[in-house]
């Protein structure tokens, strides 16, 4: 206390230096116990403006996580679709493609059938000359070489 109180001196009061040295005493003590509270208000102060930082700062990174997970299903859509789209114009070309080599594949198939009808009448006309062959060696004779001279 900056003002100090003093009691008057009576006959059989306390003594006065004692009572003074104990306001004195007190008053020390309340003006150390202000300057703790006004130093704990301001500490309180600080930490309820760092804890207002960082419920602000929290609150950021929820809302930048939210944003974040929200463009991740977007992309994840996006992909879905493209995949989707892909795969069908795949299937689409190997559609293609399968009919392409059908009747590549019939094509060759109807070759082949004419080449083996070819080969099946050549192979008749080839036996028949042969027999026709053979019938002429049958009929063909050598005559033998008459013998010549010897000379001596």
């Amino acid at each position: 206390m900056s003002d100090s109180i003093r009691f008057l001196s009576k006959r059989r009061g306390y003594d006065p230096q004692q009572v003074d040295n104990r306001i004195e005493a007190l008053d020390k003590e309340i003006n150390d116990l202000r300057r703790q509270s006004e130093f704990y208000r301001r500490q309180a102060l600080l930490q309820a403006k760092q804890l207002e930082q960082i419920r602000t700062a929290y609150q950021d990174l929820i809302d930048d996580l939210q944003l974040k997970e929200q463009a991740a299903q977007k992309l994840s859509r996006i992909a879905m679709k493209e995949a989707s789209r892909i795969i069908d114009a795949a299937q689409v070309n190997a559609d293609v493609i399968v009919k392409d080599a059908l009747v590549s594949a019939r094509g060759l198939l109807l070759d082949a059938t004419r080449i083996s009808k070819d080969a099946q009448g050549n192979r008749a006309r080839i036996f028949e000359k042969l027999n026709q062959l053979t019938e002429t060696i049958k009929d063909f004779t050598i005559e033998p070489l008459p013998k010549a001279e010897e000379e001596d």
